[in-house]
C-alpha cells in the first residue's frame, strides 16, 4: 500500500515538472521571439534610433533567434501522448 502511495506522489511530481517545464519553454520562447522581431525589424531600418539599425548582420541575427523561439514555443506547446 505504502509503495503505491509513493508510485503515485511521484508520478504526480513528476507531472507538476513536466508543466513548470513547459510554461519555463514558452516563456523563453515568447522572449525569443519578441527580441527576434525587434532586431530584424531594427536591421532592416524600420525600427530605427539604434546602433544596430539599418545592418544587414542584425537582420539576419534577429530572423535566427525568431526561429529558435518559435521551436521553443513548439517544445513547450507540444501535447504529450498518453502511453499505456
Amino acid at each position: 500500500m505504502q509503495a503505491e502511495r509513493d508510485c503515485c506522489a511521484a508520478r504526480g511530481r513528476l507531472r507538476m515538472r513536466r508543466r513548470t517545464l513547459r510554461w519555463v519553454w514558452n516563456v523563453l520562447g515568447v522572449l525569443a521571439v519578441l527580441l527576434g522581431i525587434a532586431w530584424t525589424l531594427q536591421g532592416l531600418n524600420i525600427l530605427g534610433g539604434s546602433a544596430m539599425s539599418g545592418h544587414i548582420q542584425y537582420t539576419l541575427l534577429g530572423v535566427i533567434v525568431l526561429m529558435i523561439g518559435l521551436a521553443l514555443v513548439g517544445v513547450g506547446s507540444r501535447r504529450r501522448t498518453r502511453s499505456a
